[in-house]
């Protein structure tokens, strides 16, 4: 029996926000927005195709409530076209094990446990819009990795890291244009690291009353950080006390990009 297929068109509009799997629970508009924070009255286009739906968000600037999908067996994809979302909230795709793409233009924060328990997820699509990741706890080990595999990752526009402990699991990265480390702690508690900072050159400690800022608290000792080789004295003439930490807890620093 062919579904049937609902439409809610004003006019001809394009469509910026697909998701795939979910048009048996989410059939009308008042249902979609009851997952996001945009109104009923913001999305001008619906149409459910197959088990799919397709929207236009009129709303410029919106998020996803907390746990909006989590634990949600049904969705198999979701894009959002316009850069109107920028956000992963608190648990929005837990446990979503059919999940197999999530695709936006710009990501800003990655809230705490908002990936985890997605095994079926390609992590390309998510890694390369992220810009900035600011006001979140933690982007855990399993939001990173859909445990299968744990492919090396490019964070290739992530310029400015803007939170403390943004990364707390393993994590094998190259940051090849994060210029800018803003908080203590950014990497605190980090797993296992073998990761590339080939643009960074930033004095870690800036200006720390105790000669540096536990970047790299208690990652574990088999990392591996590579560095330019301003780095070994970008300090006065030394390394900054944050690095020096990390070599004396038996971190391998390299300063060879």
């Amino acid at each position: 029996m062919q579904r049937r297929v609902l439409t809610y068109n004003q006019g001809a509009e394009t469509f910026n926000l697909f998701i795939g799997g979910v048009s048996s629970t989410i059939n009308t508009k008042a249902l979609l927005a009851a997952k996001f924070t945009f109104a009923e009255g913001d999305v001008s286009s619906f149409e459910i195709v197959g088990d799919d739906i397709k929207a236009n968000i009129t709303n410029t600037s919106y998020d996803f409530i907390a746990s909006a999908f989590a634990s949600n067996l049904d969705i198999t994809s979701l894009e959002e076209t316009s850069g109107y979302l920028v956000d992963i909230g608190y648990r929005s795709f837990t446990s979503c094990s059919n999940l197999t793409s999530l695709k936006m233009v710009k990501i800003v924060s990655l809230d705490t446990q908002c990936l985890v328990g997605c095994s079926s997820l390609d992590y390309n699509d998510l890694v390369e819009p992220i810009k900035d990741l600011t006001g979140i706890s933690g982007i855990q080990s399993a939001d990173l990795s859909n445990g299968t595999y744990n492919p090396t990752y490019s964070f290739d526009s992530l310029v400015t890291l803007n939170v403390q402990q943004a990364f707390v699991g393993n994590l094998e990265a190259d940051f090849s244009v994060l210029t800018n480390i803003a908080q203590q702690r950014g990497f605190r508690q980090a797993g296992v690291m073998n990761v590339d900072f080939s643009a960074l050159e930033q004095n870690l400690d800036y200006g720390s009353a105790f000669g540096y800022n536990g970047t790299f608290y208690n990652i574990n000792t088999s990392s591996v950080l590579n560095f330019k080789s301003s780095m070994e004295t970008i300090n006065g003439g030394s390394e900054c006390g944050d690095l020096l930490k990390a070599k004396a807890a038996g971190v391998t620093v390299n300063y060879t990009l």
